[in-house]
């Protein structure tokens, strides 16, 4: 891990911003650390013909528990880099609260 102080989670005007570092052709689907700043996302769909992002929304739908169609990238779509929002969602991951507050996270799959 290597840490990340930056913003990387925040809310605005109802919805859960995050900034995210996705890494596709990965062994599995998962949310793994942050580095430099930016959430890190590893995904086994390749960066071709939208399979990426489409994979993107829905780890990001079945983690915080809303509709797949909620999550939007703003930003980066065809970036590593990327920008989400979705609906602030009524419960959190154990991951998220684990890195907004220092502890480090052994990373979760589906």
């Amino acid at each position: 891990m290597s840490g990340g102080a930056g913003l990387w989670a925040e809310e605005r005007g109802g919805f859960l911003v995050l900034q995210l570092r996705v890494q596709p052709r990965g062994k599995r689907d998962a949310v793994l650390d942050l580095h430099d700043g930016r959430l890190r996302i590893q995904l086994n769909a390749p960066p071709v013909d939208d399979k990426a992002n489409e994979a993107l929304k829905t780890l990001l739908a079945h983690e915080f528990g809303v509709p797949r169609q909620s999550v939007k990238i703003t930003q980066g779509e065809k970036s590593r880099r990327k920008t989400v929002s979705l609906p602030i969602p009524s419960d959190r991951p154990a991951w998220f609260t684990q890195l907004k507050t220092g502890i480090a996270a052994t990373g979760t799959s589906l």
